[in-house]
């Protein structure tokens, strides 16, 4: 427990800033309500990083959207 602690602190943590909450509301492209008001993937598409998710079959589905599984 302690590892993931460190190995956690040790990570940027991103802002949910105003570009992530017009991301978090922009309701007009979204192609699978069941993750449209999601902060991830809002917080990941404004600032343009890569969102680490085991869940790729809806996320992929989300324009501009950078998608990567690390659990495999």
């Amino acid at each position: 427990m302690q590892r993931l602690l460190d190995d956690y602190s040790a990570r940027n943590v991103l802002p949910f800033d105003e570009s992530a909450m017009d991301e978090f509301y922009d309701c007009s492209n979204s192609v699978f309500a069941s993750h449209q008001r999601s902060p991830h993937r809002a917080i990941a598409k404004a600032t343009a990083v890569k969102l680490l998710s085991r869940n790729l079959r809806d996320f992929r589905l989300v324009p501009g959207l950078d998608v990567e599984d690390w659990t495999t």
